[in-house]
């Protein structure tokens, strides 16, 4: 999931997880943008730490 700072308020944007070739994005040059890993299967659901990415 991905947040683009100073325009969306929350995590909206899901991505789906394909390892090879994996891209998200366009972003804006210089754009600051946090990145954060949830990960659901039939027993729980577990979020990871914000990691924030200037492109």
């Amino acid at each position: 999931m991905h947040k683009v700072l100073g325009v969306d308020t929350e995590f909206a944007h899901a991505v789906t997880v394909v390892l090879a070739g994996q891209q998200v994005g366009p972003f804006a040059a210089g754009q600051p943008v946090e990145f954060k890993v949830l990960a659901i299967n039939s027993t729980s659901t577990v979020e990871s730490a914000v990691k924030t990415i200037a492109f």
